[in-house]
């Protein structure tokens, strides 16, 4: 299934909008959205069996540049993505935000995003 190039033009300045980012037009083709610390690639798929490389080749590319590889997937006419992000980084990133099991059970309730 070929997506028209405004559909994943959409969703990458919908997942950029969502960080408080942009859009990286015209890159090397290694990450879709701006980040200082992040390398954002975003896939919108029928089908993620290839998630696997395409998060290896993306991490080997954030290491190069001295940031955290994060992928994101949604499948065509769904609303929920998936962000895919090696574990260690995201403990460290949780530790940092200080995001202890204390702190997450307190607030989460209004953490957690209502989908309807």
């Amino acid at each position: 299934m070929t997506l028209h190039s405004r559909t994943w033009k959409r969703e990458e300045f919908n997942v950029a909008k969502a960080l408080g980012t942009s859009r990286a037009l015209n890159t090397d083709g290694k990450a879709d959205i701006l980040h200082d610390i992040f390398l954002i690639d975003t896939k919108l798929r029928g089908s993620w069996d290839s998630a696997g490389s395409w998060f290896d080749k993306l991490s080997k590319e954030a290491e190069k540049k001295g940031k955290i590889a994060v992928l994101t997937l949604r499948k065509p006419n769904k609303q929920k993505r998936l962000v895919v992000i090696d574990f260690d980084n995201f403990v460290s990133l949780t530790k940092a935000a200080g995001w202890g099991p204390e702190t997450v059970s307190q607030n989460l309730p209004e953490m957690l995003v209502k989908r309807q």
